[in-house]
């Protein structure tokens, strides 16, 4: 009788044991996978976060290249336009003039600043009235918060081949170019040369 009571009891708690373990894990899935959920979404909320703070640099860096690096002014034909750095999506011919490739900025000792833009008719023909200056004319270039005179020496019509022909000096100089007023295929190049600082900005 004794071993059938311990074997009864014996039952009863193997059966509670697996009850409670079948409710433990029932009620323990749902807070799993609630867990599981929340770790999924804090990963997704990081990787956002994390392409948003690269696409923000991005801006920063894009904003910071497209920002003017100075002024181009000459005063005779009315003209202040913005100059853009090389790398610079602005620096572009059909939309600012354009600080050529080859170019030094005045900053630099014996530096050589070449700008281009168009001429004719339309909205971004800046140099349209380049043919109006003379020798002796003069212009001014801002960089870097410091204002740079340039005198014209040279105003000379070359052939419009893709390149500018300046012999190479060891003066600062400044060339400006566009396509020629009233020949086809030819192009007007100003050169000019470095005066003084005028002062700061």
């Amino acid at each position: 009788m004794e071993k059938r009571k311990f074997g009864f009891s014996l039952l009863l708690f193997i059966l509670y044991f697996l009850g409670m373990f079948l409710l433990y894990k029932t009620r323990n899935v749902p807070y799993q996978k609630i867990i599981n959920e929340q770790v999924v979404q804090i990963n997704k909320n990081k990787i956002q976060t994390e392409k948003e703070i690269k696409q923000e640099e991005e801006i920063s860096i894009s904003n910071k290249i497209d920002t003017s690096i100075g002024t181009l002014e000459i005063p005779k034909i009315r003209l202040v336009k913005p100059l853009y750095s090389l790398e610079s999506s602005l620096n572009n011919v059909d939309k600012n003039v354009t600080i050529l490739k080859g170019s030094t900025y005045p900053n630099v000792e014996n530096s050589h600043l070449y700008l281009a833009a168009h001429s004719g008719t339309s909205q971004v023909s800046f140099f349209e009235d380049l043919g109006k200056l003379k020798v002796g004319d003069t212009f001014t270039i801002t960089f870097q918060q410091k204002k740079y005179l340039y005198q014209i020496q040279r105003i000379e019509t070359q052939e419009k081949n893709g390149t500018i022909s300046v012999p190479v000096t060891d003066e600062k100089q400044a060339v400006l170019t566009t396509c020629h007023p009233t020949q086809e295929g030819k192009q007007l190049v100003v050169i000019a040369n470095f005066q003084k600082e005028t002062g700061s900005i």
